[in-house]
């Protein structure tokens, strides 16, 4: 990359005038701009969330007093069922007439007919006895053998009669008694079936009360879920509304709030998109170069650059790192190596040329050959070696003033730099 870089440029200056109304027009802009900027702060003093709906609190309170619905018919068919199956229908068993006592069914027959039958017989025999006597007197008869045989015979037909009507009676009397056993024996054994019967239909009754009373308890619960939830969505639904009605307060609030800034933007706008003439002076810039080497001409040294310094040149330099910046005139300082420096060279410390051509103006000048921005040697020096603090080449850190930065300018200002470059 051997050979030398020439540049020629003219500086030119290019100026834009503003027609008087669009002065005018911005400053009353900014008037306004300032109106709305000092408004002070107003905030939203309505609602800014809805009370709380009467049906969604009547949903709160269903859900607070709902929590037992249904129990006590669930403990009432707890209890049912557990009454059913404590419940025991009683045995059935057929009585046997062999069993049975039949006494107390013979004794009413015997007193009512046979007692009172056979007293009958015996004065209807004792009647026949009479008369047989009383017959045998009359004829003579009586005491002889022949009435003794009558009366015997009389006796013992009597006897048989009376003997022969006590066995009817006492068959009579034990088939009776028997009829009568068997006939309480099948009324005892109807009436226990019934009664276990009944037993087992009181089981079953109270079976389904309790299947009854727990689905009454289940329905009871889903009606109250229901009707939270039915309450729920109508409150939840109410709140919603009241909030669209706050929110529409709100944007309200806002829009009034935000319509002098929406003015101000229309201005402005309307400002910024109307067309008006523009009047510019100068001349145009003309510049020439060449392929430069600038690695090589940083390593040539200074003596080819005049009274001026390469080494405030950025095309010159390279690895740079900014450390901080000059107080007084706020100009960055640099660590960095020179392009032709060969690896692990230590760094030099100062500006940049193009930064000292916008914090120092007249400080930086092109070299006439080869176009290397030069910095005067006094503001070079003083930028790149340490110096008193307060002096122009402190680096210091604080406690410079806008003021003191100004004064620290103006004592490096033409003419002082502006006769040192010409010379």
């Amino acid at each position: 990359m051997g050979g030398q870089t020439g540049s020629q440029q003219e500086q030119t200056q290019q100026t834009t005038q503003l027609p008087p109304w669009i002065n005018e027009a911005a400053q009353q802009n900014y008037g306004f701009a300032q109106n709305v900027a000092t408004r002070p702060l107003q905030q939203y003093q309505g609602q800014m969330t809805p009370d709380t709906a009467p049906q969604l609190q009547q949903a709160w309170n269903t859900a607070a007093t709902s929590g037992n619905a249904g129990v006590p018919q669930f403990n009432a068919a707890t209890a049912g069922y557990m009454g059913a199956l404590g419940q025991t229908p009683m045995n059935v068993t057929a009585g046997q007439v062999g069993n049975t006592d039949l006494s107390r069914y013979m004794d009413p027959y015997t007193k009512s007919v046979i007692d009172t039958s056979l007293p009958i017989m015996q004065q209807e025999l004792g009647k026949t006895l009479a008369s047989n006597a009383g017959t045998a007197q009359q004829q003579g008869a009586f005491g002889g053998s022949r009435f003794g045989v009558q009366q015997g015979t009389a006796q013992a037909q009597g006897a048989l009669g009376m003997a022969n009507m006590a066995a009817g009676l006492n068959q009579a009397n034990f088939q009776q008694a028997q009829a009568a056993a068997t006939g309480d024996i099948n009324r005892t054994l109807t009436a226990d079936q019934a009664n276990q019967a009944a037993q087992q239909a009181k089981i079953n009754s109270d079976i389904q009360a309790a299947s009854g009373l727990n689905t009454t308890a289940a329905g009871l619960g889903t009606q109250a879920n229901q009707a939270y939830a039915m309450q729920n969505q109508a409150g939840t639904e109410q709140m919603a509304q009241a909030q669209s009605d706050i929110n529409a307060q709100m944007s309200k609030f806002k829009e009034a709030w935000s319509y002098p800034t929406q003015q101000l933007g229309v201005l402005q706008s309307a400002l910024g998109m109307t067309p008006y003439g523009q009047s510019t002076t100068g001349t145009k810039d003309t510049q020439t170069s060449t392929p430069f080497d600038w690695g090589a001409l940083a390593g040539q040294g200074l003596g080819l650059l005049g009274s001026f310094l390469p080494s405030s040149d950025r095309r010159l330099k390279k690895n740079l790192k900014k450390l901080g910046e000059h107080p007084p005139t706020g100009t960055p300082i640099y660590a960095y190596n020179w392009k032709g420096d060969p690896p692990g060279a230590p760094k030099s410390l100062g500006p940049m040329a193009q930064d000292l051509a916008k914090t120092i103006p007249g400080s930086v000048a092109p070299h006439p050959a080869t176009g290397v921005l030069q910095v005067h040697p006094a503001v070079h020096g003083a930028l790149s070696a340490p110096a008193p603090a307060g002096t122009m080449g402190a680096l210091i850190t604080g406690g410079v003033t806008p003021l003191q930065r100004t004064q620290h300018r103006r004592r490096i200002r033409p003419p002082q730099i502006k006769g040192a470059l010409g010379g």
